[in-house]
């Protein structure tokens, strides 16, 4: 029978091609196989032995040591993981360091074979260095704290989610990475969520899940959420809020507890809290008080703080380089028949005082190095939302010293912030030791696309250590 050759079919180039492709593949991977900088025999011992022989992701109870079935003796099922590739090509690349980092002890995290593998996939997108770094702090401190009772404030929260929300079986969802960027469309539940986490805290940012129509004896639970996160002491803790009416409870696990947890604290910058307007009898402090959920004492401590890293003004503003108190001053006249007859005053200044007595507390902030100030209150809306998002980092800062902290930013803070202003905020959190969440606001859009297609350009490299969480079965898809 003759063999009938198809007109269609591509001519062997193709399959020449592919064997080059294929060959070129070989090459570069027997390239790296030669550069490998392998984890020595007593590295991998190490990295067992500092986290119990456990996985170091949080949550996994996978043993990864166990007896054979039939015989005496033990079966290793953890992996020794690089966090930094010990090849060039590898997953997360080799960030810069030197061939004494890679191999040492620094740059490995132990894993149960399911996770060591899992890390790597997709090059190692999805679990970035960072994230790695902090896992691999928490397994070791909580294997120390079982040993000594040593303390420490690391943690991780995991996930957030509405396991009901007002006749939605299954409400929004996010899972969370060390630092990141929420994603989803409008009324998908964004601001939502993080109101719900702030309220594991702080009952007033559950204002909007309260129905005032309902009595409290009468009302059913409306909005249930639940809050994972793992601390040095327990691997999974699950820390849910129930609101019936106007009343809301916090449990953790099934137990009703009577105050916030507190190994958590989640802090919340909420444009919509309250604007720089005061309340009736109060003076600065008292409303800095209340926008940073803390007491007078907190807000001069954060006032005086030092550290001035996140000024984020667009460039043709100036900065607030230092903030400083001063009692605010009023016009007290005093006539003198006498001499005026009545139509001319003596002008005296006198101190202004609170309704209570105490001195009125001005916060004014100096915009140039020639000793010049403005008060808060005379700031733009922009300018004073940056100093408020630079004393919830300090404040921020503080907390994470005594146990896990959270720092929530809504789109609308986020959205009042020049592109400069932005990015010094992604900067800044990257690098403090506390977990983020930043909203993304609109027109920012395209940053989550350069993040997860990896094509972000030198630019935009203050993006590298951001994950894009997106809402998971949002109200409006």
């Amino acid at each position: 029978m003759t063999k009938v050759r198809n007109p269609n079919k591509p001519k062997t180039s193709a399959k020449k091609a592919t064997k080059a492709t294929k060959a070129t593949k070989a090459t570069e991977a027997a390239a790296d196989a030669k550069t490998r900088v392998e984890f020595s025999r007593s590295v991998k011992t190490i990295l067992f032995r500092r986290t119990n022989g456990r996985c170091s992701v949080p949550r996994c109870q996978n043993p990864t040591m166990g007896p054979f079935i039939d015989n005496e003796g033990a079966v290793n099922m953890g992996i020794a993981c690089h966090i930094y590739s010990a090849s060039p090509n590898g997953p997360r690349g080799q960030g810069g360091k030197d061939e004494a980092f890679l191999e040492s002890a620094q740059n490995g995290i132990w894993c149960c074979t399911k996770h060591g593998s899992l890390i790597d996939k997709n090059d190692g997108g999805d679990y970035p260095a960072e994230i790695l770094f902090k896992w691999k702090a928490l397994a070791e401190a909580r294997t120390l704290k079982e040993m000594n009772d040593q303390p420490s404030p690391l943690g991780w929260v995991e996930s957030i989610e509405f396991t009901q929300f007002r006749g939605h079986a299954d409400g929004p969802k996010i899972v969370l990475s060390r630092n990141s960027l929420l994603l989803g469309c409008n009324g998908s539940g964004k601001t939502l969520l993080l109101e719900a986490a702030a309220s594991v805290s702080h009952e007033e940012f559950a204002w909007r899940f309260k129905d005032e129509r309902s009595s409290v004896q009468q009302a059913e639970d409306d909005v249930r959420v639940k809050v994972v996160y793992s601390t040095v002491d327990t691997p999974a803790k699950v820390v849910r809020i129930n609101v019936a009416g106007t009343r809301v409870a916090r449990f953790e696990g099934e137990a009703r507890t009577r105050l916030p947890p507190a190994d958590l604290e989640v802090i919340f910058a909420a444009s919509w809290v309250r604007g720089p307007t005061r309340g009736e009898g109060e003076d600065d402090v008292d409303m800095l008080a209340t926008m940073l959920c803390v007491d007078r004492a907190t807000v001069f401590a954060l006032l005086e703080n030092e550290r001035r890293e996140f000024v984020p003004f667009p460039f043709q503003w100036q900065h607030v380089h230092e903030v400083e108190l001063e009692q605010e001053q009023e016009d007290d006249y005093d006539y003198d028949d006498e001499e005026t007859d009545g139509d001319e005053a003596d002008t005296a200044v006198v101190p202004k005082y609170k309704e209570n007595g105490e001195p009125f507390l001005e916060v004014r902030c100096k915009m140039d190095e020639d000793g010049n100030y403005l008060s808060f209150e005379s700031l733009s809306s922009s300018e004073q939302n940056c100093v408020i998002l630079e004393l919830l980092i300090a404040k921020a800062r503080e907390t994470c010293k005594h146990r896990l902290t959270l720092l929530l930013i809504d789109a609308e803070s986020a959205y009042r912030l020049s592109d400069y202003g932005f990015e010094r905020l992604l900067v800044t959190l990257a690098g403090e030791d506390f977990q983020s969440v930043v909203a993304l606001p609109g027109g920012r859009e395209d940053y989550a696309e350069k993040i997860r297609t990896n094509t972000i350009p030198e630019a935009l490299s203050f993006l590298e250590p951001w994950q894009v969480v997106k809402v998971q079965n949002g109200l409006k898809e």
